[in-house]
């Protein structure tokens, strides 16, 4: 249009246009989609007599990769991430401290509602607290790893129904030292992951 190549100009005979055989807007739109995809021009093709017509194809090649990039990323991004799958695994609201094979545990329910299995799933926990040494140091955020135990084996679990995980309360253990009446008074949190 600016070139003054269109038909309706009425161009000289020896008039050498920007992009040839560019007869109007629906051919100018072909044109720009032939560019965009890169299925080839056919006859239609830059001249190098215009120097904007040079820009602009390079402008909208460099744009569409751009937007070609992004659009993939969003699309692979949005398949390989999960939904919600936090949501899926659901922890008892309530633990139980029990004899399990004549030791004291610490007993809690982990269930997966997703009809898909968990592969290669690890149970881990930490235990947070405020912590005072022995040299006086207050730890407002002390963590103190918890080993949890299934019966299945703690490598690649199963989890086809709930399990139960377990903590066995022995002398290594923080929970040893707490008795069952003073434990509403203690201080702690117990997160499982």
């Amino acid at each position: 249009y600016i070139h003054k190549d269109l038909p309706e100009f009425h161009p000289p005979a020896n008039h050498t246009p920007c992009v040839e055989h560019i007869n109007g807007l629906t051919s100018a739109f072909l044109f720009s989609l032939e560019t965009q995809v890169t299925i080839g021009y056919g006859f239609r093709c830059v001249t190098e007599q215009c120097g904007t017509a040079i820009f602009l194809l390079i402008f909208q090649s460099i744009l569409g990769v751009i937007i070609n990039s992004f659009m993939c990323g969003a699309i692979l991004a949005k398949i390989s991430r999960p939904k919600k799958r936090a949501k899926t695994i659901t922890f008892s609201k309530n633990a139980v401290i029990s004899k399990r094979g004549g030791k004291l545990c610490l007993l809690i329910r982990v269930a997966n509602l997703r009809k898909s299995l968990l592969i290669g799933s690890h149970i881990y926990g930490k235990l947070l607290k405020t912590t005072i040494t022995p040299e006086g140091e207050t730890i407002i955020l002390d963590q103190i790893n918890i080993n949890f135990v299934v019966d299945a084996g703690n490598e690649n679990l199963f989890f086809i129904s709930p399990l139960t995980i377990y903590h066995i309360i022995d002398h290594t253990s923080p929970f040893f030292h707490m008795a069952a009446e003073t434990l509403p008074q203690q201080d702690f949190e117990l997160v499982v992951f």
